[in-house]
C-alpha cells in the first residue's frame, strides 16, 4: 500500500548551513539520531526550548498538541506574559497557562471557541501557518489577493488562506511530491520543531521579507459585520448580531473562523462581465443597522481563595465581571434590571448568589469546585455560561519573622495542592508501558506550579489502588488488568512533606478510553496442489481470495504451490492468474513443500526444487522456457523478480534445507515449524517460538544468539495456535485458526474465532516486534468439504472488526519483521496473555478450559509460560526454554517419522511441566517478568 511522505515544514531554504553537531557530542535525546530535525531539535534543546520525556526519548513522529506548540512557539521568541491576565479557557494545564496567555496577549490564536484552547488536539499545519503569519504581522484588516500554488489549496480554511500564501512566498513551508499541503493534517514533534528552528535562526531578516510582501499588493479588506473575524479575540455584540457565536459547523480548523469551509461554486463567478449588461436593478431600501446596546469580549468569575478555613466562610462570595478590549467595565444602567444571573455547583456548596450555603460539602485541601455562571438578559439577548475552578487551600498561618540564619520558606514555594493533568488511561492493546505515567503538578498557596529546584528534600508522592494496574510511582504495572474501554479505575494520590507540614490526600479517576492501536498482520499461504483432475481450480482460487477480502479488502497473499501442481499444463490458466494477482494486488509467489524434513536427502531436496522451478517457468511464462536448463541458474535469473518464488510454505524443514533455498533461490521467508506439533503422524518436532524469528544456522527451532550462528532466515509458525490446547497426540485435536483444527462436528468456527480473538485483542501488543496470526490453507480440503467450508466461512464472516488488520504475504511479514527487528533477534520480543474458550472438541478431552488463564512471554534468550487457574493465589511456571544452551543440537535428516527433536531445556509445558527450576533460571524468570512489568505472585516451585 502506497504511502505519502508527510509534508515537511522546510523552513528558510536559504538558510541552508544549519548548526553542526559533533558525532562524538553526547545527543540529546535516544531517539533522534535517523530524524531530519536532528540540528534544530539538539539546538532547541540546549537553549531549553524544549524537553523529552523521562525515559530520554523525543518521539520525534508524535503529532504535537496545540499547548505543546505554545510552549515551544512562546519559548524560542523569548516571549513573556503580562502578570494578572484572565485567560477565557479552562483546559489549560497549569504548566502551559503562561506560555497561552503569552499568545492570547500577542492576539495570535484565542483558541477553538470562547473557553477552549484544544490542549489535548494536535497543532495542523494551517494552524501553524497562521500563527507565523501574525507574529511576522498579518492581520485580518490586512489581506492579500494572492493564493497559495498547492494542489490542495481549496481544502485551505478561509482564514488560513493569506498565512498559508504567506508561509509559501517565504519559503517557510512546501507541499509534499505532490504539490499536497494538507491544510489538516496534524504536525509531527521533529517538523515543528524545524520550524521554530529556523525561525529563530532568520532573526530580522525574516520579518523585514514579510513585511515587503505584505506591502507589495496589500488589500485593506473591510468585512461585512455579519463575517466573523477568525482566530482573533472575539468581540460580542449585546443588543446586535453576534459575530463572534456565528461558528460555521462545515468548518473543520480546530481555531475559531466565521467563514465558510465549502464556499459554493455559483458564488465565484457572479461578478463576471458579460456581452450585453443587464438593466440595473434598484437595491431595496434596508433599515439601518441596529446600534449595539452594549459591547463586551469576555466575562470572568472573581473567585478569591478559599481558604479551608470555617472562619472565613460567611464572608466568602462569588461576583463577575465584563470586559473589553483589556478593562473591566460596567453593565448600563438602562438593562440592569433586565439581567438576572445565577452560580451553579454540583457540590451544592453556593446558593445562586455565589455565597457558601453548606460547608460540609466542601473537599479536602486541593480539591477542586467547578462553578458555572449563568446570566440572561432578554432585552440585550443574551445566554451565557462561564466556568470556572476554585481550589480549596490552607489559610496560612501569620508570618513570623524567622531568624538570618534559617529564613522561612517563601509562601509561594510552599505546597499547597496537586493538581493531576492525567484524566485518561488507554486501553492495554495501545498503552506504550515505557513511557507512560500519572502526570501532576504541585501547587503553592495561589495555584501556581512549583518548579522543582523549591521541592523540599523529603518530598515523597505515592500512588495507591485496588486494581493492580500502576505501583507507587504512578507507572503502569499488570496491564493485563486494565478494564474495558468506558471503565473508570479510581486511584488516590498522596503528597507528605514532614519539613513543610504538608500531608496532602486526593483521590481522581482515570477512564479507559480507546487508544490507537498497533498494526495487526495475518500471514496468509494459500496452497495450490493437485494432479490432474484433482488440482485446485480458477474458481477455488477467486473464491478463497474474496473470502479473505472480507477481512482485509487491500490484501496481498502467498500463493504456496507445490510440485504435481506445476508439473501440469492443464493447471496453466490457474499459474497466469497467480500472475495476474500478483500485478494487480501485489501477491507473492512460494513453494509448498509438505513435510521436506523426513522425505528427502538434500540431494533429493535439491533436485525437487530444481524440478519445481523448470516446471514453474514452463507451464506460468512458457515464453521463458529453455529445454534442457533444468538445474541451471539461467532458469531463476531469466523468471522476472516480481514472479520468483519468496517463501516456503511447511510445517518441519532442516537447516540444510534452508540454506540450499537462500543460496539456490535467494528464498529467506520461511513458514517452517509449528509450535503445536509433538511426536505425532510426520511431525515430531516441539519449541518453535510464536514470534517471528532469525533462526539458527543449526536448528530452526531456535532463534540465532547473534549475528555468527544466524541463518540469514526468518522463520514463522504456520498456524497461529491457542497454546492451552497445543499439545497435539495422536487421535486428539489440535487448537489452531484452521478449520479442521480443532476438528469439530458442527460448522461454526467458535474456537478459531476466539483464538484469534485472544491475538488481536492481546494486551500486551505494544511490547511486541510484530503482532501477527498465520495460516497456511488447504485450498482443495477446505473448500471440498462442507463442515470445513462452513467452518471456515464463519470465521472470515465473524472475524473481529475493528483491529486495524492487514493480510500479508509470507515473505511481506519476513521483511515487517527484518525492519523492526534489525538484522538479529537481541530486540525482538513477544508476548501473548490468553484465557481458554472452555470449548470441548469432538474427538476428545483435550480442551481449553475456561478458568485458566496463560502468559506466554519469549524473546531471542528464553520462552517462558505462566498458568493461573482461578482461584489460585499465584501464578505457577509451566514451561522455561532456555535458547541460549550450547551447543545447540543439530536438526537431523530422518525417514523415520516419530524421531524425536524437540527442543527441551528443562521444564517444558507439554513434554516436562514439572521439571525442576534452577536458581539461575528462576533469576532470567523474574527479570523477565520485570521487564513486561508483571509484578503478580509467582510460585517457582
Amino acid at each position: 500500500m502506497r504511502q505519502y511522505v508527510a509534508c515537511l515544514l522546510m523552513i528558510l531554504l536559504l538558510c541552508t548551513n544549519a548548526t553542526s553537531v559533533s558525532a562524538t557530542s553526547t545527543e540529546a535525546f535516544t531517539d533522534i539520531k535517523q530524524s531530519y530535525a536532528f540540528d534544530a531539535i539538539t539546538s532547541l534543546s540546549a537553549q531549553g526550548v524544549i524537553t523529552g520525556y523521562e525515559d530520554g526519548s523525543f518521539q520525534p513522529q508524535r503529532s504535537i498538541s496545540r499547548q505543546e506548540w505554545a510552549s515551544v512557539f512562546v519559548k524560542s521568541l523569548n516571549w513573556t506574559s503580562e502578570p494578572g491576565t484572565v485567560l477565557p479557557f479552562t483546559d489549560v494545564s497549569p504548566w502551559a497557562a503562561p506560555y497561552v496567555s503569552a499568545l492570547y496577549q500577542h492576539q495570535i490564536t484565542n483558541g477553538i471557541n470562547a473557553t477552549t484552547f484544544g490542549v489535548k488536539q494536535s497543532i495542523t499545519r494551517q494552524d501553524i501557518a497562521v500563527w507565523y503569519a501574525r507574529y511576522l504581522g498579518l492581520t485580518d484588516t490586512l489581506q492579500k489577493e494572492g493564493i497559495a500554488t498547492f494542489a490542495d489549496q481549496a481544502d485551505i480554511s478561509d482564514y488560513a488562506k493569506s498565512s498559508v500564501w504567506l508561509m509559501e512566498q517565504l519559503g517557510l513551508m512546501q507541499g509534499n511530491e505532490q504539490h499536497l499541503f494538507a491544510p489538516k493534517q496534524p504536525v509531527q514533534r521533529q517538523a515543528a520543531i524545524l520550524v521554530a528552528y529556523r525561525v529563530l535562526q532568520s532573526g530580522d531578516e525574516l520579518h523585514q521579507r514579510a513585511k515587503q510582501l505584505l506591502a507589495q499588493g496589500n488589500k485593506p479588506v473591510s468585512k461585512p459585520a455579519s463575517e466573523a473575524e477568525p482566530d482573533l479575540q472575539p468581540v460580542l455584540t449585546i443588543g446586535g448580531k453576534s459575530p463572534a457565536t456565528t461558528i460555521d459547523k462545515v468548518e473543520t480548523t480546530p481555531e475559531i473562523t466565521g467563514k465558510r469551509a465549502n464556499a459554493k461554486d455559483k458564488d465565484r463567478n457572479q461578478n463576471n462581465p458579460r456581452p450585453d449588461p443587464e438593466v440595473p436593478v434598484v437595491p431595496p431600501v434596508t433599515s439601518p443597522p441596529v446600534e449595539p446596546i452594549f459591547v463586551f469580549d469576555r466575562v470572568s468569575i472573581d473567585a478569591p481563595v478559599l481558604w479551608n478555613d470555617p472562619a472565613t466562610y460567611n464572608n466568602y462570595q462569588l461576583s463577575f465581571y465584563f470586559w473589553y478590549q483589556g478593562q473591566k467595565i460596567a453593565w448600563p444602567e438602562k438593562i440592569l434590571s433586565d439581567l438576572t444571573y445565577q452560580f451553579e455547583d454540583k457540590l451544592n456548596i453556593f446558593d445562586t448568589r455565589g455565597k457558601i450555603i453548606h460547608p460540609e460539602h466542601i473537599p479536602a485541601t486541593g480539591g477542586l469546585i467547578p462553578v458555572t455562571l449563568h446570566l440572561v438578559s432578554p432585552q440585550a439577548k443574551l445566554d451565557l455560561h462561564v466556568t470556572t475552578m476554585v481550589m480549596v487551600t490552607i489559610k496560612s498561618p501569620p508570618p513570623v519573622t524567622p531568624p538570618v540564619e534559617q529564613p522561612e520558606a517563601e509562601p509561594d514555594r510552599v505546597i499547597r495542592s496537586v493538581y493531576m493533568d492525567t484524566y485518561t488511561l488507554d486501553q492495554s492493546v495501545s498503552l506504550k508501558l515505557d513511557s507512560w505515567r500519572i502526570r501532576y503538578v504541585l501547587q503553592d498557596v495561589y495555584g501556581q506550579p512549583i518548579a522543582p529546584e523549591y521541592l523540599p528534600a523529603d518530598l515523597h508522592i505515592r500512588f495507591e489502588n485496588d486494581t493492580g494496574i500502576i505501583d507507587e510511582q504512578g507507572r503502569i504495572i499488570n496491564v493485563h488488568n486494565i478494564p474495558p474501554v468506558g471503565s473508570t479505575i479510581p486511584f488516590q494520590i498522596s503528597v507528605t512533606s514532614p519539613s513543610t507540614s504538608v500531608y496532602l490526600n486526593k483521590e481522581f479517576e482515570l477512564k479507559v478510553v480507546a487508544g490507537e492501536r498497533r498494526k495487526q498482520y495475518f500471514a496468509v499461504s494459500v496452497m495450490l496442489e493437485g494432479g490432474s483432475g484433482s488440482s485446485t481450480t480458477l474458481a477455488e482460487m477467486q473464491q478463497m481470495r474474496s473470502m479473505l477480502a472480507q477481512i482485509d479488502p487491500h490484501l496481498h497473499i502467498t500463493w504456496a504451490i507445490d510440485n504435481n501442481f506445476v508439473f501440469q499444463e492443464s493447471n496453466r490458466p490457474q499459474l497466469q492468474q497467480v500472475l495476474q494477482y500478483v500485478d494487480l494486488y501485489g501477491d507473492e509467489v512460494g513453494i509448498l513443500s509438505g513435510y521436506p524434513n523426513n522425505h528427502y536427502t538434500l540431494a533429493q531436496w535439491g533436485n525437487e526444487m530444481n524440478e519445481w522451478l523448470y516446471m514453474y517457468r514452463y507451464n506460468a511464462m512458457n515464453a521463458l522456457h529453455e529445454s534442457g536448463t533444468v538445474g541451471q541458474p539461467s532458469v531463476f535469473t531469466s523468471i522476472p523478480v516480481a514472479y520468483r518464488p519468496t517463501s516456503l510454505s511447511s510445517f518441519a524443514v532442516n537447516p540444510e534445507q534452508v540454506t540450499w533455498l537462500k543460496d539456490h533461490f535467494e528464498i529467506t521467508s520461511y513458514m517452517g515449524w509449528a509450535a503445536t506439533q509433538y511426536n505425532v503422524n510426520q511431525l515430531f518436532g516441539e519449541g518453535s517460538p510464536l514470534m517471528p524469528y532469525w533462526s539458527n544456522q543449526y536448528n530452526p527451532l531456535v532463534p540465532a544468539q547473534g549475528d555468527v550462528d544466524n541463518s540469514g532466515a526468518v522463520f514463522m509458525n504456520p498456524v497461529t495456535i491457542d497454546p492451552i490446547g497445543s499439545r497435539y497426540v495422536e487421535k486428539s485435536s489440535r487448537w489452531t485458526i484452521h478449520p479442521g483444527d480443532p476438528y469439530v462436528k458442527d460448522s461454526n468456527a467458535e474456537p478459531q474465532l476466539y483464538t484469534a480473538q485472544q491475538y488481536v485483542d492481546n494486551p500486551y501488543q505494544m511490547m511486541n516486534t510484530v503482532n501477527y496470526l498465520s495460516i497456511v490453507i488447504d485450498t482443495n480440503w477446505v473448500l471440498r468439504h462442507d463442515n470445513l467450508f462452513n467452518g471456515w466461512k464463519d470465521f472470515v464472516d465473524h472475524f473481529p472488526a475493528g483491529r486495524d488488520v492487514s493480510i500479508v504475504g509470507i515473505n511481506e511479514l519476513g521483511q515487517t519483521y527484518r525492519t523492526q527487528s534489525g538484522a538479529t533477534n537481541h530486540q525482538s520480543q513477544f508476548t501473548l496473555m490468553f484465557r481458554g474458550s472452555g470449548y470441548t472438541t469432538a474427538l476428545d478431552g483435550n480442551n481449553s478450559p475456561a478458568d485458566t488463564r496463560y502468559l506466554w512471554t519469549e524473546n531471542a534468550y528464553q520462552r517462558l509460560i505462566l498458568r493461573k487457574q482461578d482461584g489460585d493465589q499465584a501464578w505457577s511456571v509451566i514451561d522455561f526454554t532456555d535458547y541460549t544452551k550450547t551447543p545447540v543440537p543439530q536438526t537431523p535428516y530422518a525417514f523415520d517419522s516419530h524421531t524425536e527433536v524437540s527442543y527441551v531445556t528443562g521444564r517444558n509445558y507439554k513434554i516436562a511441566p514439572n521439571a525442576p527450576l534452577t536458581s539461575a533460571e528462576i533469576q532470567r524468570i523474574q527479570e523477565r517478568l520485570q521487564q513486561i512489568h508483571f509484578t503478580e505472585e509467582v510460585d517457582y516451585q
